[in-house]
């Protein structure tokens, strides 16, 4: 994407609300290479999960368990997505065009909350296609499927899923917002998904570093990517993992009216 178009799209909201802002930002997602990069990325990693289930299944498949491990797989589909969601934010700051950007959109509240409302979109679709092609290509491949549909424990975690994806993608982005690295927020991204809450484990093994850990982001994704039915816990850890997207967003604010472009 040139810097023109950046400036174009910008101009094109010049002085306009709110709708006017999540019309370029959106727009603007779709005009790079990268956002279709990650955003397929993220969907094929739910078909190739969905297909190795398929090839070392042992034993008879329900389609609550093929929900159940079609939204624990949303966890890897996550990742590739909270990609997409730094490189958002971060690709305006390298390429200089997030100068246009403000001239278009001068309040920056405005701004971010355009940007973090069509990156959770987004991602949320993203998931939505990602999951359903899994549980599609899981239903083909398995021998024979027990149970039924409607099913509890089926619709509940294939709604979950694509939830909890935005929500990572939207504080991934908060990260980028705050940071302005890619390098930076993608390293911090994938060290706390895949590494942080061990690493804290091995170095306080007490009580004190399993809180710790449990109050990640990653945890309480992971959490409610392992729920089939709403419970006291879940809402729990949901209100952890909004508690970390309202923070970052409300960081990232902060930081975007602070300091200059």
């Amino acid at each position: 994407m040139t810097t023109m178009t950046y400036v174009s799209q910008a101009q094109s909201v010049r002085s306009a609300g709110f709708t006017a802002a999540l019309r370029a930002e959106w727009g603007k997602l779709w005009s790079v290479r990268s956002s279709w990069i990650t955003l397929s990325l993220g969907v094929l990693a739910g078909i190739g999960v969905a297909l190795l289930n398929v090839f070392f299944r042992e034993g008879e498949a329900t389609y609550a368990t093929i929900a159940a491990e079609v939204a624990g797989t949303a966890g890897l589909v996550a990742i590739p997505i909270m990609v997409f969601a730094v490189i958002s934010v971060t690709a305006e700051y390298s390429s200089r065009a997030v100068h246009n950007t403000l001239l278009g959109t001068p309040r920056r509240n405005r701004l971010l909350g355009a940007k973090a409302l069509s990156v959770g979109l987004a991602a949320f679709l993203t998931a939505v296609v990602a999951t359903g092609l899994g549980f599609a290509v899981t239903l083909v491949g398995a021998k024979h499927v027990g149970g039924a549909l409607g099913d509890s424990g089926v619709l509940f975690p294939m709604l979950v899923a694509p939830v909890v994806v935005a929500l990572l993608a939207v504080w991934a982005m908060a990260l980028g917002t705050l940071l302005r690295s890619a390098a930076g927020a993608i390293s911090l991204v994938l060290v706390e998904q895949l590494a942080l809450g061990s690493l804290i484990g091995l170095v306080l093994r007490n009580d004190i570093g399993r809180k710790i850990g449990h109050s990640l982001p990653n945890y309480a994704s992971g959490q409610l990517l392992s729920a089939v039915k709403l419970t006291p816990h879940v809402w729990g850890q949901l209100a952890v993992l909004l508690a970390w997207v309202i923070g970052g967003l409300v960081v990232a604010g902060y930081a975007l009216h602070r300091r200059d472009a």
